[in-house]
């Protein structure tokens, strides 16, 4: 098949579309099976793309994804678009289309399908930026009737589009993401040493990694970690990783108010060649997060052996499994005594452990991309 895949999130710093949008490009090129990709946002607009059994493909992927200079990113994500439909698509000769962020491209002599990760729009708005939001809210439903099947990253945001859209249920194929190799155990003492070093990170810690908004629940894993320190014996600190966010003041004033700013240390940006190791280091990884669409951070620290304390909401119970202990992310008391759980148990953290590595290799991208592949044939051949 000659597949055009929509590469816009690759201009932006790589976050949670970048890397689906990366990945399934990388996986697509390290298949068996031969098929042409054409890069709609890089460079020349789509650019093919060959297989490469012996170079490295990563490299040639960004080798083909023109990322231009600031100011003129925001201009080129408006324009590309336009003149990928009016001039380019007629040369690339696609069968069918793959939109990896929301956003779709429609043409009689191809087939559209479109990857939905999340609908956090209705129900945190205030967290979605203006232009993308009006998009979300006028656009998104349109955009899903022209598409020939959707791809969503989990059922319940599945459930989410065909409750908030309209959408019919067999239009929705539940294709899960993968997580990185990167995230494994590891026993390199010095580099661990290395990074709890380069991050001050303390000898024993919780952590979370994400961003600092509400529906993240940042608030709500504080007021645990202050109800802990009535175990005499607890002594770990609260590491919040990667920490930015437009409520990052009003955290910093509850840490005040509860007098915990000896207690918690946020660390600048990580880049995920560092993330692997500030998993391994961790003792318990906290998520009590309101929604999400998939829930990388969990899985990835399992896949690193730590246990993990997240929401019995949203599809975070869906993508644990067995593997985490579930907690209601509106009582800080239940999440406290979840951590509890976890600390005071050996044997319980032990076979946490275990369980969370095996949930995690249930999750990989060429499972992903097998799948895609599929839908992909299935809208080619069969509608």
């Amino acid at each position: 098949m000659n597949i055009g895949i929509d590469t816009i999130s690759l201009l932006q710093p790589m976050a949670g579309l970048g890397r689906y949008t990366f990945n399934i490009i990388r996986c697509l090129l390290s298949l068996d099976e031969r098929h042409n990709l054409y890069l709609f946002g890089g460079n020349n607009f789509f650019k093919e793309v060959f297989f490469y059994t012996n170079g490295d493909i990563e490299s040639e992927i960004w080798r083909r994804v023109f990322v231009p200079p600031f100011p003129f990113k925001k201009i080129t994500r408006v324009l590309l678009p336009l003149w990928a439909k009016k001039v380019e698509l007629s040369r690339a000769d696609i069968d069918v289309f793959l939109g990896t962020s929301f956003k779709g491209i429609f043409d009689k002599s191809f087939k559209t399908v479109v990857t939905v990760h999340d609908m956090v729009h209705e129900y945190y708005p205030e967290t979605i930026p203006s232009n993308m939001l009006r998009y979300l809210r006028n656009g998104l439903s349109r955009c899903l009737e022209r598409s020939h099947l959707v791809i969503a990253v989990s059922d319940n945001t599945k459930k989410d589009i065909v409750k908030f859209l309209g959408v019919p249920n067999e239009k929705v194929w539940v294709i899960y993401n993968g997580i990185d190799e990167i995230f494994r155990p590891v026993k390199e003492e010095n580099k661990l040493k290395e990074i709890r070093w380069k991050y001050n990170l303390p000898d024993k810690f919780l952590l979370y990694i994400g961003a600092i908004q509400p529906r993240k629940n940042i608030v709500g894993i504080i007021k645990a970690f202050k109800l802990l320190f009535q175990d005499r014996d607890f002594d770990h600190k609260l590491v919040i990783g990667g920490g930015t966010g437009w409520k990052k003041k009003d955290i910093y004033t509850i840490i005040k108010e509860l007098e915990l700013k000896e207690r918690v240390v946020f660390t600048p940006y990580i880049p995920d060649k560092d993330l692997p190791y500030i998993y391994n280091l961790a003792d318990v990884f906290v998520f009590p997060s309101f929604y999400e669409g998939f829930g990388f951070p969990v899985l990835e620290a399992m896949a690193c052996g730590v246990p993990v304390v997240t929401s019995d909401i949203s599809c975070l119970p869906e993508i644990a499994g067995d593997a985490a202990v579930l907690v209601n992310p509106n009582l800080s008391v239940d999440i406290a005594e979840g951590i509890r759980m976890v600390i005071s148990d050996e044997e319980f953290k032990k076979a946490l452990v275990e369980r969370g590595l095996k949930r995690s290799r249930e999750f990989t991208w060429k499972r992903c991309v097998r799948e895609t592949l599929r839908a992909l044939k299935y809208v080619v051949n069969e509608l």
